[in-house]
């Protein structure tokens, strides 16, 4: 839509022009409509960034946790933390490899 605006007012453009630059070639009540969308975008677009980086931290904790659990599981399955420093089972250390889902 800016590109055919564009072309509209100046048929030799090769760009589009920016919100802000269209705004000033037109009259009112379009330029002030141009202005009002034009922060109005700018608002949703600095929301959507913050939610991203939100996001990104988010998915990194969850990684991270997920991580942790799964070095646990592991060292309980090999038996790295099985037996004490001692060399005897660890009264602690119980896996079950019995399953009740068919």
């Amino acid at each position: 839509m800016v590109a055919d605006v564009t072309l509209l007012l100046d048929p030799t453009a090769k760009e589009p022009l920016k919100l802000l630059g269209l705004a000033g070639r037109l009259p009112e009540p379009w330029r002030g409509r141009i202005l009002i969308f034009r922060h109005q975008l700018q608002q949703n677009m600095l929301a959507t960034q913050k939610q991203a980086r939100n996001t990104q931290q988010a998915t990194a904790q969850l990684m991270k946790h997920m991580t942790g659990l799964m070095q646990k599981v592991t060292a309980a399955c090999t038996g790295a933390s099985a037996y004490s420093a001692k060399g005897a089972p660890s009264n602690q250390t119980r896996i079950s490899t019995f399953s009740m889902t068919a």
